[in-house]
């Protein structure tokens, strides 16, 4: 069965891209895709278009990124799969937020919005909620992205979304400490950080300590700093983020330059 192949295919090259090996996952989906186009399931070549955006997304490809969105989109359209649709928007929003293209990615968040409500997709309205909390704290715009987190975490609470729950408490972790409330901010990664241990997250781990150890940084837990962040880095070059791991070493240097300093003195 060609078809059933296909999609096994597609749902290892998920969870190998959950657990950070984001070579064996490129290679799932790679033969998901050949498989697909072999069989002309135009439908099924969606979710893998998606995923392999999703994958190039991570490691900064977000030009390739664009193209394989831009090919899901192009056939959700065409069939009228408006779940699928939606879920597309959502992404093509979140690369315009990572280009700093904000009304773009509003626009885009907005399209996905209106058509998760219309079909009554919960989960995908938790996620874009999600987002748009993300992109209003880039702006600096800290109330409205707080209402944005608390309508995400209400919706993934209520769905028993774990993952989509460590996410946004991480987010809510980095509001407060853009807000200086550093003992909120702690609380939240920390309730972050022990789902994402309990889940697997491997990858998602990496973010929130890297933020984690920057927050004790920032209040003179220099040692506590550097063991995180360093965590951080191993994690993002385990998984080949190179763009992220080159980060934390960067905030490790400053770390270490703030803690040698703070000893001469």
């Amino acid at each position: 069965d060609v078809s059933g192949t296909a999609a096994i295919y597609n749902n290892l090259g998920s969870i190998y891209q959950e657990q950070g090996e984001l070579d064996q996952a490129a290679s799932y989906y790679e033969k998901s895709l050949s498989l697909k186009l072999e069989i002309s399931e135009e439908e099924t070549l969606i979710p893998t278009y998606n995923n392999m955006g999703n994958l190039c997304k991570i490691k900064g490809e977000w030009a390739r990124a664009v193209v394989c969105y831009q090919k899901a989109l192009s056939i959700a359209r065409k069939l009228r799969n408006l779940p699928a649709m939606a879920a597309t928007f959502n992404n093509l929003g979140s690369i315009c937020q990572n280009r700093g293209d904000m009304e773009g990615a509003i626009t885009y968040y907005e399209k996905d919005l209106k058509i998760s409500e219309e079909v009554g997709d919960r989960r995908a309205m938790a996620n874009t909620y999600h987002n748009l909390g993300s992109l209003y704290q880039d702006r600096g715009e800290f109330d409205q992205a707080t209402q944005y987190y608390e309508l995400s975490l209400g919706i993934k609470e209520e769905l028993g979304d774990r993952r989509g729950i460590a996410a946004t408490y991480n987010n809510l972790g980095s509001l407060c400490e853009a807000r200086g409330e550093v003992g909120e901010a702690i609380d939240y990664y920390q309730k972050s950080l022990a789902i994402k241990h309990e889940i697997g997250d491997f990858y998602g781990l990496a973010f929130t300590l890297n933020n984690l150890g920057m927050v004790h940084a920032g209040v003179g837990n220099y040692e506590r700093a550097v063991k995180l962040i360093s965590q951080s880095r191993k994690i993002f070059e385990q998984v080949g983020d190179k763009e992220r791991a080159a980060a934390a070493v960067e905030n490790l240097k400053r770390v270490q330059n703030v803690k040698g300093g703070t000893k001469n003195d």
